[in-house]
């Protein structure tokens, strides 16, 4: 999702509203964790093959190889 995608469907809620992310708990009741979203920051990202998933890159990275998102944190 680009940065525009997410403001366009933010605009429709008011904004007061708290924002939350949902994710997996992984547990055996399969609960969906919402934990609330505490800072937005830009950060170098690379992809796990380990976790299939992409993952914050050390600061020490290739740059070349790793790009730059907005990320939303919890």
């Amino acid at each position: 999702m680009k940065v525009a995608e997410l403001i366009k469907q933010l605009e429709q809620y008011g904004p007061e509203q708290e924002v939350h992310l949902s994710m997996p708990s992984h547990d055996y009741w399969r609960t969906q964790l919402a934990p609330p979203v505490r800072h937005v920051q830009e950060l170098q990202v690379r992809h796990s093959d380990y976790h299939n998933s992409w993952t914050v890159a050390a600061e020490d990275e290739d740059q070349e190889e790793t790009p730059t998102v907005v990320v939303l944190e919890c």
